[in-house]
């Protein structure tokens, strides 16, 4: 397994100096222009697809358990053009039984730590009317409003206009402009065109409140809407997020298919599986996340002295592909994400398939053998790929990024790990963002 996080300041190349990389903004983007040069393409590419075609078909005759399907599973095509024509995961049970146990690991692990507590959303109550009204939390402590009325002028009084004095042991009110008598009275909207109110405007009725008793006062709500207040003042509860100031995230997923590098027996069912996850926690946790899937790898100085050459300078280096798979504004489908990175057949296949065309479009040597490059490693990720990707950002303007590898994750506990240590970077980082905010502040 190799997670880590692309800092910028190495970028120097790992053993090969040439090296070429084409970017797609979606699957369906890299299909069409890898069909539409294919079918472009010279009588040795054709031969050279034939020929693979065939051996792959000569390999799933044999068995359905082979190096097409998931290692424990014969799930594998029936032939290479079934694995064409798929288009859904046939995995989904073999992920939720690997998503449930790493995700019982990563659950246990985060439940465990204080800065996954601290950067949870958090449910408050607020005066503001935000969010949803909790009546019960209201009715705690309800009470009739008390208005100042005039029954001799027909109007309600502001608190200022009103004089208060106790005669014979009785609060006694009166309008200090004139004189007048002055009620303390609850106060009833009556709706328009029902039983009380005939009219099609709404009206107020006021009853002296002094002398009401509840049977009285629960007939007068019978009438209309009865004017009250709580003092229980925070009644409107929402979720109040913790703000995460570097709140996008651009994961790179490496695969191995087609490369000398190990792969381990599950390929990149495992990788696929923690791109996935991690996107579904990190945005349920408010963040955007863009998923970008490499294809590639390279040939050394010995594969050209054999004379596998690439068609570069030094007739060695490094060939990627960067194809977005998911970008900030689009929703998780996660059937398409896993056909596309962990499905051993979609990479083993389909997307080798297209990737020998780009070796022609190149001129690089073509071989027949299926492993005829050095896989991706995480320092390719790092540089030249991630470094790539971050100027290309930088030139739109997006300079907040944050930027994480998934690369070569084994099992179900690599899953757990690699998505924890991601997590609780990002929430790590944005915390100490917060905490600067506050201790500025204060």
């Amino acid at each position: 397994m190799s997670v880590s996080q692309i800092t910028g300041k190495d970028d120097k190349l790992y053993g090969f100096q040439d090296f070429s990389i084409q970017c797609f903004e979606s699957i369906n983007e890299f299909v069409e222009y890898a069909e539409l040069a294919k079918s472009k393409g010279t009588k040795e590419l054709n031969d050279f697809i034939n020929r693979e075609q065939e051996k792959v078909d000569r390999i799933l005759r044999g068995s359905r358990e082979n190096e097409y399907a998931l290692k424990g599973t014969n799930k594998s095509p029936l032939s290479y053009q079934d694995a064409l024509n798929r288009n859904n995961f046939v995995y989904q049970e073999e992920y939720e039984k690997a998503k449930a146990k790493s995700k019982h690991l990563l659950d246990k692990a985060l439940e465990k730590n204080s800065l996954a507590e601290a950067m949870k959303s958090k449910m408050i109550f607020t005066e503001r009317e935000l969010g949803e009204f909790i009546y019960e939390r209201a009715s705690m402590s309800i009470k009739p409003n008390l208005f100042y009325y005039s029954r001799v002028h027909n109007t309600e009084l502001d608190e200022k206009v009103v004089s208060f004095e106790v005669i014979d042991g009785k609060d006694t009110y009166s309008n200090k402009e004139d004189g007048t008598p002055v009620e303390l009275c609850i106060k009833i909207a009556i709706p328009p065109n029902s039983d009380y109110n005939k009219s099609d405007k709404e009206i107020f009725e006021y009853k002296e409140s002094g002398s009401i008793t509840d049977e009285q006062l629960e007939n007068f709500t019978k009438r209309g809407m009865l004017s009250i207040s709580s003092n229980v003042k925070k009644v409107y509860q929402f979720k109040e997020k913790q703000p995460r100031i570097k709140n996008a995230i651009k994961i790179f997923m490496g695969t191995s298919l087609g490369g000398f590098t190990a792969a381990g027996q599950f390929g990149d069912f495992y990788s696929g599986i923690t791109a996935v996850l991690l996107t579904e926690y990190l945005e349920s946790r408010d963040y955007a996340v863009e998923l970008v899937m490499v294809l590639g790898g390279g040939r050394c100085t010995g594969c050209r002295d054999l004379g596998y050459k690439l068609n570069t300078p030094s007739k060695y280096g490094r060939r990627f592909i960067g194809i977005t798979v998911k970008k900030f504004d689009e929703q998780l489908d996660l059937d398409q994400l896993l056909y596309c990175m962990a499905d051993p057949s979609t990479l083993k296949i389909k997307f080798m398939r297209y990737f020998n065309v780009f070796h022609w479009l190149y001129g690089d040597r073509m071989t027949y053998a299926s492993m005829y490059w050095h896989g991706i490693n995480s320092q390719d990720l790092s540089s030249p790929v991630g470094t790539f990707y971050k100027s290309k950002d930088i030139k739109k303007g997006n300079k907040d990024l944050m930027y994480f590898l998934v690369h070569g994750v084994k099992d179900e506990s690599a899953v757990a790990e690699a998505v924890g240590t991601i997590l609780m970077t990002c929430e790590n980082t944005n915390y100490q963002i917060n905490q600067k905010a506050i201790n500025k502040v204060s």
